[in-house]
């Protein structure tokens, strides 16, 4: 049977391999199947399949002259490779006809199978060929088993696989401590770091993680390509970046996301720091000082700064909030999740923090933000009072606010403080804030507060105290936010059936909501009126406009009968 004109063209047959590779649940068996179908699909059919590799058994089948033994190391086995001998012209034309077509490769084991040992030979194969390995890779992802540690001849090995154009690397040292409790000092690791610009001069992202040995970050303002970089899940305390590495980020005219770990300024004298960073978007740190926080503020270029994440467990909230009011200058700022934890109590000296104002009050010129969480935890002395005054300049100072969690002790805000959200934050989704529930008061007088499409449809609520019935709450709430469909409570053991029921009677007045929604919306029987959506008189949703219909030209009679068929 002749081929169809249309599958000789070349970008068809791309788009459908394309297609079969992010679609299909046997990715590697259908291109494989594709790949023997035709000379015209095997070249293409190869590329996807070899483009991404998840784990490098393929590629180490490409090795002929190959031998394999089992280490025990703890209580896993790692099965380890060694060359044999040289590679032959037709082992080396069989290895680069596949090769050739790697774009990403990925070295991490995950289970006792995948414990394999075989950088050093890349390493040896790197050196024969005296050329790289994957000349069209540009994405690599190593992370040895955690059996075997994770040394500068092991970095090295690894590299020997990458050509000069690789794009981003991101290497590990396993998943746990080191079990003498201190880090291993390797002077090669820290001198292929150094040489990372002069090896891949155009790389783009760089992570580090895991145990990995002593070092310190300093590419010396040369990766100018650099848009990534993350040392923030490594495990030593002792792998840092210095005040002089920090300068020389801080030239990098592409980076966008800078995530730190540590930030080691002891016994160096801190002098006014240059502004740099001119594309940094975001910024994450971890277990970070706010001497150190200040420094890194200091260098930034306060315009295209956008998200801010601080996640220290040794330090109090109480230390993050004297850094709030240096903020201010970053007026784009739309993200800031601080997760802290806290030891004592909000005190500063003699002055006892008791107003959540003291928290949130400098970030009040931030008028850009859209997300905005500050978690802690621990058993305060002081509890944090907030007012309904205090809701509503929150409210009006951050319209843009779609995601708000304050995870602090705190208590004072009535339930009617939740009208200024849905007043001055129409994108709201998702809101935990510790308003105290009671009695709302008669709904007759909130009917400025409804809102018909507010898309808020997850909220936390704080203490209970002399709480309304549920149906008062579910009428009030569903006033507010039309579209609530999660309700919790702070104290969750306390809560859970008093939210239980809620959100049951929330549920039915949506539902109702629908059905008058749809009876009113009917179409009448003049084509040219269409009535406006309206209260009907014979259910509790309350609409803005009287509906005006001519006698017997819509379904209303039929609306009202089916609303008691409901409640029946």
């Amino acid at each position: 049977m002749p081929q169809h004109r249309a599958l000789q063209i070349s970008e068809i047959i791309l788009e459908i391999f394309r297609y079969v590779s992010d679609t299909s649940p046997s990715r590697t068996a259908d291109l494989a199947a594709l790949a023997r179908c035709c000379r015209s699909f095997k070249d293409q059919a190869l590329d996807q399949l070899w483009s991404e590799m998840d784990d490098v058994e393929a590629l180490l089948s490409l090795i002929p002259p190959l031998s394999e033994s089992y280490h025990p190391r703890g209580s896993h086995t790692v099965r380890c490779y060694k060359l044999d001998r040289h590679m032959t012209p037709c082992d080396w034309v069989r290895f680069d006809h596949y090769a050739r077509r790697i774009f990403s490769l990925t070295y991490k084991p995950l289970y006792d199978s995948g414990n394999i040992c075989c950088a050093e030979v890349f390493f040896h194969l790197r050196r024969e060929k005296n050329a790289s390995l994957l000349p069209r890779l540009r994405t690599l992802v190593w992370h040895p088993p955690k059996e075997i540690p994770f040394t500068g001849r092991r970095f090295l090995e690894a590299l020997s696989v990458c050509p000069s154009s690789l794009t981003k690397l991101h290497i590990s040292g396993g998943g746990r401590y080191p079990e003498d409790g201190g880090w291993r000092d390797d002077p090669l690791f820290n001198a292929t770091l150094e040489k990372l610009p002069i090896f891949f001069p155009q790389l783009q992202s760089f992570e580090a993680s895991g145990d990995l040995p002593r070092c310190h970050f300093d590419f010396a303002g040369l990766l100018l390509d650099l848009r990534h970089f993350d040392n923030n899940h490594i495990f030593s305390a002792a792998s840092t970046i210095l005040p002089e590495g920090l300068r020389s980020l801080s030239r990098l005219p592409r980076l966008e996301t800078l995530s730190l770990h540590d930030v080691d300024m002891d016994a160096i004298l801190l002098s006014p720091a240059p502004v740099g960073f001119p594309s940094l978007t975001r910024l994450d740190i971890c277990v970070i000082g706010i001497t150190e926080f200040l420094y890194i503020l200091s260098l930034l270029s306060p315009e295209p700064l956008k998200e801010i994440f601080i996640e220290d467990f040794s330090a109090n909230t109480h230390t993050w909030i004297s850094a709030f009011p240096h903020l201010s200058p970053f007026t784009s700022l739309q993200t800031i999740n601080i997760v802290a934890s806290i030891s004592s109590s909000y005190e500063d000296g003699d002055h006892s923090i008791d107003s959540c104002m003291s928290i949130l009050g400098p970030l009040l010129v931030l008028h850009q933000l859209s997300d905005v969480e500050i978690k802690s935890g621990g058993h305060l002395q002081t509890i944090l009072l907030w007012t309904d005054e205090n809701v509503r300049q929150v409210a009006c100072a951050w319209p843009y606010l779609r995601l708000l969690k304050l995870h602090f002790p705190s208590v004072g805000p009535s339930i009617k403080s939740l009208g200024f959200f849905a007043e001055f934050c129409p994108r709201l989704r998702c809101a935990s804030i510790s308003v105290t529930l009671s009695d709302p008061g008669d709904l007759a007088t909130c009917q400025s507060t409804h809102q018909s499409n507010h898309p808020l449809h997850w909220l936390m609520f704080g203490t209970t105290v002399n709480p309304p019935d549920p149906p008062v709450l579910a009428e009030y709430l569903h006033r507010l936010f039309p579209s609530l469909d999660a309700l919790h409570g702070m104290d969750y053991f306390n809560d859970v059936e008093y939210t239980e029921e809620v959100l049951r009677l929330l549920r039915l007045r949506q539902l109702e909501r629908k059905m008058c929604l749809g009876a009113v919306a009917t179409v009448c029987v003049s084509p040219l009126h269409v009535p406006s959506f309206a209260h009907c008189g014979r259910c509790r949703v309350c609409l803005p406009a009287p509906l005006k219909c001519p006698p017997n030209t819509c379904h209303l009679q039929r609306h009202g009968s089916a609303m008691r068929d409901f409640r029946s």
